[in-house]
């Protein structure tokens, strides 16, 4: 009886063991240092904000502390790092689409193996974007590098009005993208985030927490160099898609007015002088493109039918109001 208690209790012990390990295998504990977001956490890791937030119980993505230890699902860093082998191309089932919009958590391996796409390839068709849902990648057409060679770039010659851009260029193929009703937009509407940190797929979570259906209120972010570069302009699916905004207290208002938000508090910081020199060349790039009657400039404070700060107190709006209101 005691030889069979024993057996038991060591079949109970082995069990308990392998069953932390395996658990200590799928995560890891990672203590948040100085400077960091949940957003760039996630990304050193290869998770999502979504997938961390839910496992450590956490309501507000901005809301982590320096010193908190966060349980982190190892995914893609964590693969690399234990030399495991990646998945295999499979045929994949799907017809390939000229154009995919990225979802939440995408990278270029996920969707190479949802169409059985080699990733050299995507990656050299879309001079290897940087991936943030919402993106648009083109999956058909001739790669621009030369065969056997995936280093070699053909880049084509830059046109008289590629040279006039420092930040528009990256997105350009974005903006272009979607068919536009000529006289819809009658606005353009600039907003600070009221947050140090932050990018779209970031506000875009904290949306549609919030019960926001199409997630992300705006239809462009201006980063400020923390949780993107600084001055790098993000294309939201609100204007891929053509969507009302969901940033300003008035449907109607909504429906005709472009939201662009800059990531910062700037009730007690200035924008960068790269967020400004951005901001300046999308709205100059969207009046072009939307053509006269061009869509009138405001600050969120200037339109919101309630009161508001926005987009606060050391925003240049005079400044802007110089360069595009019409005389």
């Amino acid at each position: 009886m005691r030889r069979e208690r024993f057996r038991w209790g060591a079949f109970f012990l082995f069990f308990l063991a392998l069953s932390t390990f395996i658990v200590a295998a799928t995560m890891v504990i990672h203590t948040v240092q100085r400077g960091e977001s949940l957003f760039s956490i996630c990304k050193k890791y290869g998770t999502t904000p979504a997938e961390v937030m839910k496992l450590n119980r956490i309501k507000e993505a901005g809301k982590i502390q320096v010193g908190q230890k966060l349980k982190i699902p190892l995914e893609k860093e964590s693969v690399k790092e234990a030399k495991i082998e990646p998945l295999p191309i499979r045929k994949s089932v799907l017809e390939v689409p000229e154009r995919y919009v990225v979802q939440r958590g995408e990278g270029y391996r996920e969707i190479c193996q949802k169409f059985a796409l080699k990733e050299a390839d995507i990656r050299s068709l879309n001079h290897d974007v940087d991936l943030e849902a919402g993106v648009v990648l083109i999956l058909k057409g001739k790669p621009a590098v030369e065969k056997g060679d995936s280093s070699k770039i053909k880049k084509p010659r830059e046109s008289e009005e590629e040279r006039r851009y420092l930040f528009i260029n990256a997105v350009k193929h974005l903006i272009d993208l979607p068919t536009i009703q000529k006289g819809r937009w009658k606005y353009i509407v600039v907003h600070h985030s009221a947050t140090s940190s932050g990018n779209a797929a970031i506000f875009d979570l904290a949306h549609r927490q919030r019960g926001m259906e199409n997630g992300l209120a705006y239809h462009f972010v201006i980063g400020n160099g923390k949780d993107t570069r600084d001055g790098e302009i993000e294309v939201g699916n609100r204007w891929l898609k053509q969507l009302q905004g969901g940033h300003l207290r008035s449907d109607a208002l909504n429906q005709i007015a472009l939201g662009i938000c800059l990531v910062g508090n700037f009730e007690e910081v200035r924008p960068t002088r790269r967020q400004q020199a951005a901001t300046i060349e999308l709205i100059s790039y969207l009046r072009d493109k939307l053509g006269k009657p061009y869509p009138v400039f405001k600050g969120h404070r200037e339109i919101n039918p309630m009161p508001t700060t926005c987009p606060g107190r050391n925003f240049p709006l005079s400044a802007f109001h110089q360069i595009f209101d019409e005389e």
